[in-house]
């Protein structure tokens, strides 16, 4: 039998404050969408010749060939797997929440040596793609790309010999910091260090997770139900689950007939 994770307390309060921060509006419809995450046991080979076993969780609402490698990447949500779960009858829902209209997105069943052969097909171009890189960006780190990319100082201007050197060389570090930016996604994915050279994977248990659906304009933003923040603890806006709503007419479209 499949579990609910527990959401936060959420008041209309909350709620017009979320409407207003995601939408941008106070007229706005709002359901609640349970969305089925699928428990996976890993074993992994990074490059570097480590075998690791982690658990993970995917969001299996979207069949897989709906989604592009990188945003099949980003359905996983290992962080979901700490959060409290039970029967659905043992949840002690807001009165909000409980007069909200509810949907429950259908567990599309994965194939999973076709989400081992993408992903690791994934890894190993973004492993190649930063060996080639790296030599060529003077070894610089990570953050201090990204200061100067974004932050260029005087002397940095004033050290500048060529503007062509100088442009390819800021292609090459946007580019090395772009693939760094995916390998840190798939290390967090698969809550490993380095990338993964093979895959396997094991179901396990299976659990929906809360959503708050709010439409405006034609348009739908996803938030989620469980509060996060180490200090202040807020509902947060899932950006992915957003976008692709936006990007991919397949997966609006599975997202509509749902909410129907």
């Amino acid at each position: 039998m499949c579990q609910y994770t527990v959401p936060s307390s959420i008041s209309e309060k909350d709620l017009v404050k979320l409407a207003l921060k995601v939408a941008g509006r106070i007229s706005y419809n709002v359901k609640l969408l349970w969305i089925p995450y699928q428990t996976l046991e890993c074993t992994i080979l990074t490059f570097e010749g480590r075998t690791k076993k982690t658990k993970t969780a995917l969001n299996v609402m979207f069949p897989d060939h709906t989604l592009s490698d990188k945003d099949l990447i980003l359905m996983f949500r290992p962080n979901f797997l700490r959060y409290s779960k039970v029967k659905y009858t043992d949840l002690n829902l807001t009165p909000l929440l409980s007069n909200l209209p509810q949907k429950k997105a259908p567990i599309n069943t994965t194939d999973l040596k076709s989400l081992s052969n993408r992903i690791v097909k994934y890894a190993s171009m973004i492993q190649k793609n930063l060996t080639n890189l790296t030599p060529m960006i003077k070894h610089q780190s990570q953050s201090d790309i990204i200061s100067r990319l974004f932050l260029p100082s005087i002397k940095d201007l004033t050290r500048l010999t060529s503007q062509e050197v100088r442009k390819v060389e800021d292609f090459m570090e946007r580019e090395y910091v772009k693939f760094a930016a995916m390998k840190q996604v798939i290390q967090i994915a698969l809550n490993i260090t380095g990338l993964p050279q093979r895959i396997s994977f094991k179901k396990k248990d299976s659990f929906y997770h809360p959503y708050l659906i709010i439409g405006a304009n034609k348009e739908y933003f996803f938030v989620d139900l469980v509060k996060r923040g180490k200090i202040i603890k807020n509902f947060t806006e899932d950006p992915i689950l957003t976008r692709i709503l936006k990007e991919n007419p397949i997966a609006k479209e599975e997202i509509l007939h749902i909410l129907e």
